[in-house]
């Protein structure tokens, strides 16, 4: 599962932070895709199964993310595990195809 995150500044339209959060369900077998405008869908029904707790993990580390990004800053030393995330997020999915 993949949610991609923008901040954007209402009054200038500018985008001020965007970062994607993956995450992959322990269990097998499960799969959800979440689209539309933003975050949206069914996700009541996955309340008590893998799905339900991956997405709830992603809000977590979501809000984990803003805290660190908006309110302690992209300068503070909280950057550095979010940024090797994102380098290594970036590296699996290159990996995940050939290219010739």
């Amino acid at each position: 599962m993949a949610v991609d995150l923008k901040v954007i500044d209402v009054e200038t339209g500018e985008i001020y932070d965007a970062r994607t959060v993956e995450a992959t369900s322990k269990s097998s077998g499960v799969s959800v895709g979440v689209y539309r405008d933003g975050f949206g869908g069914h996700l009541s029904e996955y309340k008590n199964t893998p799905v339900g707790k991956a997405i709830r993990a992603c809000i977590i580390e979501i809000t984990d993310y803003l805290q660190c990004s908006l309110v302690e800053g992209k300068d503070s030393g909280c950057m550095d595990e979010y940024n090797q995330k994102e380098r290594n997020r970036r590296e699996k999915t290159r990996n995940a195809i050939d290219l010739d």
